[in-house]
């Protein structure tokens, strides 16, 4: 995790406990917001806008995990999209994801603790 991840972490950690009426204690960095803490799309744009609003800063998940992935006809990740992420977001393990990468499968990469990098690139941005 990056310093500034870390810095923000306890801010992040209490608004994904809020967002999702959890306690404190239950917001690990490696808890999955979807399958562990059973966050639903919905949550996450609350989520982000509780962030954002927190941060004075815009911060867009959905480009990460939707408009930006493009799916082959498999249904499968593209390696383009694949590589997109990789130089994009190195903080996402994508090669730790197990085959085949689907974008149901993308969403095990938003952990609390990816949350705060990705408010750690909101914050480093100008206002």
């Amino acid at each position: 995790m990056t310093n500034a991840a870390a810095e923000l972490q306890p801010l992040v950690t209490r608004i994904v406990a809020e967002t999702l009426c959890l306690e404190t204690d239950e917001v690990t960095p490696e808890a999955r917001f979807f399958a562990d803490l059973d966050g639903e799309s919905i949550d996450l744009l609350d989520l982000q806008f509780r962030i954002e609003k927190d941060l004075h800063r815009a911060m867009d998940l959905n480009d990460t995990f939707g408009s930006r992935i493009e799916l082959d006809q498999t249904g499968e990740v593209t390696p383009a999209s694949l590589e997109w992420l990789r130089r994009t977001y190195p903080f996402l393990a994508v090669d730790a994801l197990e085959r085949p990468i689907t974008s149901e499968r993308l969403k095990d990469l938003l952990t609390v603790g990816t949350i705060a990098e990705f408010a750690a690139l909101a914050a480093s941005r100008p206002a």
